[in-house]
């Protein structure tokens, strides 16, 4: 669904905005090692709204962690999220 949207203008904007703004992995930076990002993150993710997709909070990330850690925490969150829908508490 919203897959097209990131070869959109307005989202090469936002990304090379984001990556100019912290060129650097927030996730490396935590650990105290210096990667140059090449990724701009959602966080938290769009979900495919539009709204958020444009103009909602954006996280630079190497491809690594981005690949790795921050896409296990989005689907860890997401099956919780099923969960507890599941379980009614959602």
């Amino acid at each position: 669904m919203s897959r097209g949207w990131y070869s959109l203008k307005v989202w090469f904007d936002r990304r090379r905005e984001q990556l100019q703004k912290q060129p650097l992995c927030e996730y490396c930076l935590k650990k105290g090692r210096e990667t140059l990002a090449t990724v701009a993150n959602h966080n938290p993710p769009h979900n495919d709204d539009w709204e958020r997709f444009t103009t909602g909070p954006l996280e630079s990330c190497c491809k690594a962690c981005h690949d790795g850690e921050v896409q296990r925490a989005e689907r860890e969150a997401e099956r919780r999220q099923r969960e507890a829908e599941r379980d009614g508490l959602g």
